[in-house]
């Protein structure tokens, strides 16, 4: 009577692989590095060269995404080995697991450009940020609830999947100057969308000057390399937390010399429920004070930059700043331009 075939489980294939990685970590920390043979050797159970030689490959690429490289001795048998102190095949590979769903997300969100309905892709983002504990991601990626679309689809993942491992060559034209070009590299350690447009953080350093920390609007970047700057080794950036750097502000621009201040505005009737079902700023609370035929009163406590300037003249006359006094003249100034435009 022929003897009946077991089946592995999802759990046993699962703890042989990870017995796998765990081999394969040992014998590449080894100076003198490992070859198929010894490989094949080591195994006890039947492994085929193929399965290796594809092991290999995969390994290969869980490496470079946290910048480590496997180095390869050619002569008459291949050695393997990674030059480093301490490797962590193991957690590699599990933190990738982990990271899967968000990847199908983010592959997703880049094919459906705005399809989908807001609610859903929310419920997706929330859903991943609670499988992936073990994984640094949800300090290093937000969405806007107005998503939309994502017209940078080229560079996107790359920059996603350095984010906070390895460095990238990229080239860029600043927003206010789009003449100029910066070339040099890049280490990302945080991307958010805001207003459909996504923007990088982290620090950057152009050929003979030193490392500063940028902000990047994918949507300008010229160029970019993700091949020659493995081996380089990551700069952290001065920001410990990011949703801590947001918090201050509207937006992503967060200018250095600008603090926090009391805005104090009144808005009309028919935007205040607007404004109460979405808020300038998580700051927003009302300021009755202000109250008057019309308009309702309201405050936020921000720094300024442009693009609370951009929100203001937005809302044209259903909004009055009414202090700070230096931003109700920036506001006048602005509008005095934009009817220059219009003099006959």
């Amino acid at each position: 009577m022929a003897q009946k075939k077991t089946t592995k489980t999802n759990a046993e294939k699962e703890n042989e692989k990870i017995n796998h990685f765990k081999i394969w970590q040992e014998l590449l920390v080894k100076p003198e590095g490992v070859t198929y043979k010894e490989l094949l050797n080591v195994f006890k159970e039947e492994v085929e060269y193929e399965t290796l030689r594809k092991e290999k490959e995969y390994i290969t690429g869980l490496l470079k995404k946290n910048g480590l490289k496997l180095i390869e001795e050619t002569g008459r048998s291949s050695r393997f080995f990674v030059e480093t102190d301490s490797l962590d095949l193991v957690s590699f590979y599990l933190n990738e697991k982990v990271a899967q769903p968000y990847v199908a997300i983010l592959d997703m969100l880049s094919k459906s450009k705005g399809l989908l309905p807001d609610f859903f892709l929310n419920s997706l983002c929330d859903k991943y940020q609670q499988l992936s504990e073990n994984v640094n991601v949800d300090k290093s990626i937000s969405f806007e609830s107005d998503y939309d679309c994502m017209p940078e689809l080229d560079v996107f993942p790359v920059i996603y999947n350095a984010l906070n491992k390895r460095a990238i060559g990229i080239s860029f034209h600043p927003a206010n100057k789009p003449d100029e070009n910066k070339e040099g590299v890049f280490f990302p350690e945080y991307l958010k969308q805001y207003r459909s447009n996504w923007y990088a953080f982290g620090m950057f350093e152009e050929e003979g000057k030193e490392s500063v920390f940028q902000k990047i609007p994918l949507c300008f970047v010229d160029n970019y390399n993700d091949e020659d700057y493995v081996s380089l080794k990551f700069q952290k950036s001065p920001i410990d937390d990011y949703d801590e750097y947001f918090d201050d502000i509207i937006g992503v621009e967060n200018p250095d010399g600008n603090k926090v201040e009391t805005i104090k505005f009144r808005i009309s009737n028919r935007m205040f429920q607007r404004l109460r079902n979405k808020p300038l700023h998580p700051t927003q609370s009302t300021c009755k004070e202000l109250d008057i035929k019309g308009f309702k009163g309201m405050k936020i406590n921000v720094k300024y930059n442009i693009e609370l300037m951009r929100v203001i003249l937005n809302l044209g006359p259903d909004i009055e700043i009414v202090e700070p006094a230096h931003i109700r003249k920036r506001v006048v100034k602005n509008l005095q331009k934009t009817m220059k435009l219009y003099d006959e």
